[in-house]
């Protein structure tokens, strides 16, 4: 119906040509504004969230899950704690409770563990207390007789991986079915550890405000998201120059916090549903002001620049207007002469105004076909009067 009333020609004062343009130009700006919006869906549908970053210092964060994979041969770990009291080392006594010693996995390997659940921080505030953790330190010996140094394949795999993460998704972390995101921070987190090698590895903690799937993100609501804490490392490697002794030292790693600067970063979606509403409205009105400016809007002289200027219609409907209608001269004022007055206001003549105007206002001026509307609605009306008597 919207299209109907659109391409109908509402007034027969109109010439053909500015009609026929004027259904051109209606056509145009429907093609535009259908493209307009299927580009505002496809570049919601495809756009990316951005990453708003903030940082927050924290006194403290949870130590990460350290995890030794496919040791080659048998082994065992060693462990000691640093605490920021006057560089207190001590060895083999509150860290062993978290070792896992290695143990044979399906490939004939050995894994072992360092787990904490959480529950041991490294901690910012360097006071007297003997609690507040500076540096763990791991070192693996070989139990083996058959240990080959130079072997190519005597390699240790370490991971790291942020505890509270680790609680979240457990070993399903590692089964390759996650988002990118989570299987990059185990790779970045994964290293090779060689024989004869000290490291050192530094932490710092991020936290990702990773944006779900909702309808919600789409149109512009506070955003859904889900919290994932992870760390980032960074590995420093040297020689080990003394490894005699009764022990076969493979390596030492000494884990120790970078900076207690934890990063934040938070998906926000720039393009939403309730944007491209508004952008969408701005080409409606720009199309609509710029249609008004070349046909005009007004009821009784719907006349813009393409009626003015280009085909020159006020003349045109002029002649028109002559030549449809009978020429009528104003009712003179009621000051003139009453004799006059009387002639221009006799019955006979006041009906034929009434007439000429009615003809005028409904084929020149007002919509046909929204006054014929009125005629039904009033016939109908009077039929359901008559019905109720």
């Amino acid at each position: 119906m919207a299209l109907c009333k659109i391409f109908r020609k509402e007034r027969k004062t109109e010439p053909m040509s500015v009609f026929l343009l004027r259904i051109i130009v209606t056509i145009l700006f429907i093609f535009i504004l259908v493209g307009y919006s299927v580009f505002l869906i496809l570049d919601v549908c495809n756009d990316h969230p951005a990453i708003q970053s903030s940082f927050i210092e924290v006194n403290s964060f949870p130590v990460p899950e350290l995890m030794f994979l496919d040791i080659p041969v048998k082994t065992y770990f060693e462990c000691y704690f640093t605490y920021a009291a006057n560089n207190t080392r001590e060895d083999n006594k509150a860290c062993t409770q978290y070792l896992k010693q290695p143990v044979l996995n399906a490939t004939s390997k050995y894994n072992g563990y360092f787990q904490t659940g959480g529950g041991l921080l490294f901690s910012a505030n360097s006071n007297s207390s003997n609690k507040v953790l500076k540096n763990i330190g791991i070192m693996i010996y070989i139990d083996d007789s058959t240990y080959n140094a130079s072997d190519p394949s005597m390699f240790v795999n370490m991971r790291a991986v942020d505890s509270e993460l680790y609680k979240t998704y457990g070993s399903k972390l590692f089964g390759g079915q996650n988002s990118m995101f989570l299987d990059s921070i185990v790779k970045i987190n994964t290293y090779e550890l060689s024989p004869n090698q000290s490291y050192n590895v530094q932490l710092t903690r991020n936290i990702k405000q990773l944006m779900s799937q909702s309808w919600k993100n789409y149109f512009g609501f506070a955003p859904e998201t889900e919290r994932i804490p992870y760390v980032t490392s960074t590995i420093e490697s040297s020689l080990i120059s003394n490894t005699t002794g009764p022990k076969k030292l493979f390596s030492t790693i000494n884990i120790e916090p970078q900076s207690f600067i934890v990063q934040v970063d938070t998906d926000q979606r720039l393009k939403t549903v309730l944007n491209s509403l508004g952008l969408f409205g701005g080409a409606f009105g720009l199309v609509t002001s710029f249609y008004a400016l070349l046909f005009g809007t007004g009821a009784i002289k719907p006349w813009g620049l393409v009626q003015r200027h280009l085909f020159k219609v006020n003349q045109i409907v002029q002649d028109k207007l002559l030549s449809t209608l009978e020429s009528m001269p104003f009712i003179s004022h009621l000051t003139h002469d009453s004799d006059d007055l009387k002639e221009d206001l006799s019955t006979e003549k006041l009906e034929k105004r009434l007439d000429l105007l009615q003809l005028f206002l409904r084929d020149y001026v007002v919509n046909v076909q929204y006054l014929e509307n009125i005629q039904q609605s009033d016939t109908m009306s009077n039929e359901e009067l008559g019905d109720n008597k």
